[in-house]
């Protein structure tokens, strides 16, 4: 399913509750309308169809709609979460992620940028105009 259909699948279901929470229950719409703003901020940084894009978050409701706003714009993310500085670097430096950007309280913030380093499958992504994901793992899990 591309990302168009899911987030119109999502906007199919209007003001029913998509997240609850201790304090409070989000609808569908108001997801769609935090991803909409999280798609503004990553033009305003640069983001454009095909940059890779390490996005450091929580599994919080902000990093969830950030990641759905990367999808959206076509970018290829690398999702990371908070680690000491030289854990990031190592991460980072696999990830090819040419922008890294965190997601702090549902704000996405430049966190650094990097030379782009060209991979096939990347290339592959870029050439079809489609969104990807680069996961890391520790390599312990086999």
């Amino acid at each position: 399913m591309s990302v168009a259909r899911f987030l119109e699948r999502l906007s199919s279901h209007g003001d029913n509750a998509a997240l609850g929470g201790a304090h409070r229950n989000r609808s569908f719409r108001e997801i769609l309308l935090e991803v909409e703003r999280h798609r503004k901020r990553l033009r305003q940084l640069g983001v454009t169809a095909g940059s890779v894009v390490a996005l450091e978050s929580d599994f919080s409701e902000g990093g969830a709609t950030a990641l759905l706003a990367l999808a959206t714009e076509r970018g290829i993310a690398v999702p990371l979460t908070p680690r000491p500085d030289e854990a990031m670097e190592s991460a980072l430096a696999a990830s090819g992620a040419e922008l890294q950007l965190r997601c702090v309280a549902g704000e996405i913030e430049r966190a650094g940028t990097r030379e782009r380093i060209d991979h096939p499958l990347v290339e592959e992504l870029r050439s079809q105009g489609r969104a990807g994901l680069v996961l890391l793992t520790s390599g312990s899990s086999g």
